[in-house]
């Protein structure tokens, strides 16, 4: 049987890592709409009281807190897919 969990997991947090990235290279980009890491759609401001002035919705705390949890994601994937290859490798030399 193969883990498909590893590469999966790897994969979303690689997207969740791009998206995260986009928004601190848009921190200071007015009127820019964070993008939701864990989802697909933009984290819209709440409505203006008085007339718009150009800004961003991007907390760069919020974002490296994203990142990190991102790439602790993504090694936790790496090593699930080198954990079921060592698997597979001890189930063959059994069989030998």
């Amino acid at each position: 049987m193969i883990n498909l969990a590893g590469p999966q997991l790897m994969q979303d947090s690689a997207a969740r890592l791009a998206k995260t990235a986009n928004n601190i290279a848009n921190a200071n980009t007015p009127g820019y709409q964070r993008l939701d890491p864990n989802g697909t759609s933009a984290v819209t401001p709440p409505a203006p009281q008085t007339a718009p002035i150009p800004t961003n919705n991007v907390d760069l705390g919020t974002e490296m807190v994203n990142m990190i949890q991102a790439e602790n994601a993504y090694s936790l994937g790496a090593k699930l897919v080198t954990i079921a290859d060592d698997i597979a490798q001890e189930t063959l030399d059994m069989v030998k």
